[in-house]
């Protein structure tokens, strides 16, 4: 009897799917800055894979993994909640992704309401109203008669409504009332 015995022997790579991950800007972070810089790392892949940077669903830009597997790309911000997500495809067409939310403030503005510009009065203390835009809970308002603080308050609600007190000195004054948020602007 013969007995034969034949064999191959192969390598084969196993590649476990890739991670990729956001670490800069936090999450759910609040700017004044419309265009960011988003940076991050990945993880089982290859220095080279690409990297798609979306806000809201809209491609931003393409960027590589660097040698070190960290990459770093830009995204802009059009509002409030923006979600930025990041896609990561390797050699293989697997994707891996990472979300956060950032909230973009643009240059807040203010308006008086009330009164109505050139308005007369027999009042010598007056309600100053208004609105704001872009404001968030926190942001300081200050009316001013002729260059000199009257009133300050602080926003209670985001793009909140506002009012406060003046105190006339003749004709003719000049009241103006000035935002600052907390980027300080």
């Amino acid at each position: 009897q013969w007995s034969r015995t034949s064999e191959d022997t192969i390598q084969v790579n196993y590649f476990p799917g890739p991670e990729v991950a956001i670490t800069y800007p936090i999450d759910n972070d609040d700017t004044s800055i419309q265009i960011i810089t988003v940076s991050g790392t990945g993880k089982n892949a290859n220095s080279g894979d690409s990297l798609t940077i979306y806000v809201n669903g809209i491609a931003q830009s393409i960027v590589s993994l660097d040698g070190s597997l960290n990459w770093t790309g830009t995204a802009s911000l059009t509002g409030l909640s923006d979600s930025i997500l990041v896609k990561l495809t390797d050699q293989f067409n697997s994707s891996a992704y990472d979300t956060i939310t950032q909230n973009y403030y643009s240059s807040p503005l203010i308006s008086i309401i009330n009164p109505l510009d050139n308005s007369d009065t027999n009042v010598n203390e007056i309600t100053v109203t208004g609105t704001t835009l872009n404001t968030r809970v926190g942001d300081t308002v200050t009316i001013l008669v002729n260059g000199i603080t009257n009133y300050q308050l602080q926003i209670t609600g985001m793009n909140g409504s506002w009012s406060g007190t003046a105190e006339l000195n003749g004709q003719g004054d000049s009241l103006v009332v000035k935002l600052e948020d907390q980027f300080s602007r």
